[in-house]
Order: C-alpha cells, then structure tokens, then sequence
C-alpha cells in the first residue's frame, strides 16, 4: 500500500526533534508500506537535498518563499507555526504561499511518484 503524508514541517535531520510528531508515524508504517511525505523547506535546508529517504520514508521538500532564507514559518526553534505568526505581517503574507503552493507542489510530486 502507498501512504502520502501532507506536512508543513518533517524533522530536517534525523537528529532533529522540533517537529518530529509524524516521524514515528510515518517510520512504523514504512516497515510494511510504501510511505511518501511531502513536506517543506526551511531556511537553512540543503537546496541539492530536496529528496531523500530515511529509515523508509521517502521525503520530499519544496520551497514556498523567495529568498529561501524567509522560509521560516515551519521550522522554528519551537517546532510550531504559531510562534512564527506573532513576527506581524511578513508571516501572515508567507502563509498564503505556503497553504497555496503545497496542494500544487503535492499534486506534482504525486504524479511523479504514484
């Protein structure tokens, strides 16, 4: 069975802990599936690494402001996008690039790997 997960925010390393509350989801259930997550960049994520697999999971990454450095809405030191909102008005503006881009960039990628 293929399993798509649709997240803003996918730990960046495997040591990263801010957002991992997919993670073990998406890990236990690549034991015996094929699990897809279609996630988004941070500031400072490798541009060349926008696809990898890890422990299973095959994970996509895609850009949704420019400059790159601006994408800050999802990683966090906090891990959550609500302690991005509370910058004004920048991160208001990035969030409709980012809920607008991800179902276009997911029906890509999905068409791609499916």
């Amino acid at each position: 069975m293929k399993i798509c997960f649709l997240s803003p925010s996918y730990p960046k390393t495997p040591d990263d802990t801010r957002v991992g509350f997919i993670q073990p989801y998406a890990e236990a259930l690549a034991k015996t599936n094929e699990v897809i997550v279609i996630t988004s960049t941070g500031p400072k994520t490798d541009t060349k690494n926008k696809f990898e697999v890890r422990n299973g999971v095959k994970i996509y990454r895609f850009d949704y402001f420019w400059p790159r450095r601006l994408q800050d809405l999802t990683h966090t030191n906090s891990g959550g996008m609500s302690e991005s909102y509370k910058g004004g008005f920048l991160p208001n503006y990035k969030f409709h690039f980012l809920y607008c881009l991800f179902p276009l960039i997911h029906l890509n990628i999905l068409k791609i790997v499916m």
